[in-house]
């Protein structure tokens, strides 16, 4: 009995331990989901907004010094005789001296020190507010840019492998054209370099998928699997204009 307990147990920490890592797994993610958990995790961001949150509280602490301090003690001495031998002698001398204090003080004037650090901590604020913003910015720019880069490089590899299976029928076709004494045997080897040379652009932009995925892995900051990616520039669809003057203006209202 307790040694099926103890598999039991020892079963439910594994698959404890291992849910974080498929948590992600077998997941379709749009471009939405990805800027939520890039948001959500990204170390950079967090960084900002611990920054953020510094900064809030040295302020506090800075505005502290506009109020006045207070300060308190207690003391307490014990005089003893050695020679005393009671309340009734006339030498008796001990005694308990105690004494408690309450001190109050305010700066009136430090040559502006204290405005001066105030505002230097409230500047400091807004400065880590704009820096979050700006990485909040700048991820976003890096995660939609990464995804659509993704979506181009899987059109890409639908495409090369439309090449190769064209090319295959090239090399084919001469090589039945050559049987027949139709065409001269460098054709053959014509369409041979160009299905070696579509076959090697295909493995290439195989390769530049997989980095970009792991770009994107990198960027919302989870762990590399088999998730796979959907969407488009539907995305922007219901509330993106696509004339000139629209994009321009709003290049120059959102560009950090």
């Amino acid at each position: 009995m307790r040694k099926t307990a103890l598999v039991f147990c020892t079963f439910i920490f594994i698959i404890s331990g291992c849910s974080s890592v498929f948590a992600f797994t077998n997941q379709v993610l749009t471009l939405n989901d990805c800027l939520e958990y890039g948001l959500k995790n990204n170390p950079a961001l967090k960084a900002a907004e611990f920054s953020v949150d510094s900064a809030i509280q040295n302020k506090k602490s800075v505005r502290a010094d506009f109020l006045p301090s207070i300060s308190s003690s207690y003391s307490i001495n014990s005089i003893t005789s050695a020679n005393s031998k009671g309340p009734a002698e006339k030498d008796y001398l001990d005694q308990d001296i105690r004494n408690f204090s309450v001190r109050l003080s305010q700066v009136l004037y430090a040559g502006s020190k204290i405005c001066n650090t105030f505002a230097k901590a409230r500047a400091q604020e807004h400065m880590y507010v704009a820096d979050k913003e700006l990485a909040k910015l700048e991820l976003i720019y890096n995660i939609e840019t990464t995804f659509f880069q993704l979506m181009k490089a899987k059109q890409d590899v639908s495409a090369d492998i439309d090449t190769v299976k064209r090319l295959k029928e090239s090399v084919k076709s001469a090589d039945a054209f050559f049987q027949k004494q139709l065409v001269p045997y460098v054709d053959i080897l014509q369409a041979k370099v160009d299905l070696a040379n579509a076959e090697q652009q295909l493995s290439m932009t195989k390769n530049s998928v997989n980095r970009i995925r792991l770009a994107l892995f990198s960027l919302m900051d989870i762990p590399s699997n088999e998730t796979c990616f959907t969407g488009g520039l539907d995305y922007y669809s219901p509330s993106y204009k696509t004339t000139y003057e629209a994009c321009q203006e709003k290049a120059l209202k959102n560009r950090p």
